[in-house]
């Protein structure tokens, strides 16, 4: 199954939605950060550029597109 709603911002680190665990704030992975479905569909919303319905899966910024900050607890 597809990582739903997957936002990558360095190479193959991304924020995405995790269905498969809900214990979030805990390492899960390579480096990405994993985000409870509702959360990464929120957040995929107000990123840029805009993906729609109709959009290929994949879609480029010309520009650096949303900036991110990602801070450790």
């Amino acid at each position: 199954e597809d990582v739903p709603w997957t936002m990558y911002f360095n190479r193959d680190i991304a924020l995405h939605g995790a269905y498969w665990h809900d214990s979030f704030g805990y390492k899960h992975s390579h480096g990405c950060v994993n985000l409870a479905p509702a959360d990464a569909y929120w957040l995929f919303q107000w990123t840029t550029p805009y993906v729609g319905p109709d959009s290929p899966r994949v879609v480029y910024a010309k520009d650096n597109g949303t900036w991110v900050r990602v801070r450790e607890r």
